[in-house]
């Protein structure tokens, strides 16, 4: 008995120390493919760096040595309008304030319009013109946050000092573009008309009373009554027609300038009602779009004001849509023309700027921009190492040269997106800026 448990043991023994001398089986491991690298286009750096004009700064007060390879392109244009792709950053607004230094002291340019509300507009050109008012009010009153910054106020200062060294009919004027605050244009014809005939002024309150009553909660106006909009509507042109119809009489009484900038004042009522009755989304934005447009061009052609005007405003209304959406920058072209009109937009690499946040409290925070796509401009304006730099694009035609097709087929920063640009069909010029920071906002959420 001892015998066999003691060769039951030995077997045991046995067996184990023989199978773990058996080697296991392994699995066998695919090689790793390391993921395929992208490489940038050297043709397009190499266009870039042959062609693109590096700028020697943004900062205002700097002179204009680099801008002589481009000023030429700008001697016969009496347009020129200037965007971003985001609000709220400190090295757009310095650089739109310096090209503007250009455009006034070496083109004869004489007006200002910003995508701000008309009528608040006209008390900052009163600032510019003879320094009345509180300007840090009256950059509050635009009610427009990405506006009320300290790099808004040196602007506007800058305006004001370069008025002084200038002649009564050779100073610089300043309006707003945007109908969307349409209180001090009623009262303005209200207030012309009461300096010729009270009950024509009277005549007109009667007729603005119905818009009137919305001020104080435009976005409302959009959900009213549609028989109610309408006669609200009815009202407001029949004003607009009657001025229009009396111009030879007004004119008389007062002047020609005097005259059209009360009609231009009713116009603009006219179209907050037509804006605010869609709603500011969708067929309301398109309707901006026109009348934005159609503001600029009464600036053009005021009889008091100079042909020249520089339009700030935001990338997506300067630039020529590709899609149905005709921005500002669309009816610009077809109305005014090709050669005569120069839309330049902005856009950057990487860093951070100011947003409000898409909820009910209107908070404005700093958020960082998201990474460039691989294939967009702002990356290959990077990788040419071209921190600070200017493209023209006016003369370049797709489809001509292989070695300028990428100007129609990359994507181009938006905010917080990204989008498929065609930019030399978009836009004259671009600025870029590798880095780019908040701006200083005069104001604490």
């Amino acid at each position: 008995m001892q015998k066999v448990l003691l060769s039951i043991f030995i077997f045991v023994i046995l067996t184990f120390f023989s199978q773990s001398c058996i080697p296991e089986k392994s699995t066998p491991t695919l090689p790793q493919v390391p993921p395929k690298e992208q490489k940038v286009d050297s043709l397009i750096t190499d266009w870039l760096k042959q062609n693109a004009v590096s700028l020697n700064t943004y900062e205002p007060n700097t002179g204009f040595d680099d801008f002589s390879s481009i000023s030429s392109k700008f001697d016969r244009v009496d347009i020129v309008a200037l965007g971003q792709a985001a609000w709220g950053i400190h090295e757009f607004a310095l650089m739109k304030h310096r090209f503007l230094e250009f455009l006034l002291a070496k083109k004869n340019f004489k007006a200002v319009a910003l995508d701000a509300p008309w009528g608040e507009c006209s008390l900052l050109n009163d600032y510019i013109q003879t320094g009345t008012g509180n300007l840090p009010t009256l950059v509050a009153n635009l009610n427009t946050w990405w506006l009320n910054t300290q790099e808004m106020l040196d602007m506007i200062e800058w305006l004001k000092d370069f008025n002084q060294s200038r002649s009564s009919g050779s100073k610089v004027k300043l309006y707003g573009i945007d109908m969307t605050s349409p209180q001090m244009p009623m009262e303005h014809v209200i207030n012309y008309l009461q300096g010729i005939n009270p009950d024509q002024a009277v005549w007109s309150d009667s007729l603005v009373d119905c818009f009137r009553s919305y001020l104080s909660r435009l976005t409302e106006y959009q959900d009213e009554d549609s028989t109610v909009k309408a006669q609200c509507s009815q009202n407001l042109q029949t004003l607009y027609d009657t001025l229009s119809s009396w111009q030879d009489t007004l004119i008389a009484q007062t002047s020609e300038g005097a005259y059209d900038l009360a009609l231009q004042n009713a116009r603009l009522v006219v179209q907050a009602e037509d804006v605010f009755s869609r709603g500011l989304h969708g067929s309301g934005f398109r309707k901006r779009q026109d009348f934005l447009a159609e503001n600029v061009l009464w600036i053009l052609n005021y009889p008091e004001n100079p042909k020249k005007t520089v339009v700030l405003s935001d990338n997506i209304s300067v630039a020529v849509s590709p899609k149905q959406i005709k921005t500002m920058g669309t009816h610009l072209k077809i109305l005014r023309g090709d050669r005569a009109v120069k839309l330049l937009g902005c856009s950057f690499y990487q860093g951070s700027f100011y947003q409000m946040e898409a909820d009910t409290s209107n908070r404005i925070t700093v958020v960082e921009a998201p990474e460039v796509t691989f294939e967009s401009y702002e990356n290959y304006v990077h990788t040419a190492n071209k921190p600070l730099t200017f493209l023209y694009l006016a003369d370049i035609q797709s489809g001509v040269s292989v070695r300028t097709n990428w100007l129609f087929s990359l994507s181009l920063r938006n905010f917080n997106t990204f989008y498929d640009a065609r930019l030399a069909s978009e836009y004259d010029g671009f600025f870029f800026f590798e880095n780019v920071s908040p701006a200083f906002l005069l104001f604490s959420n």
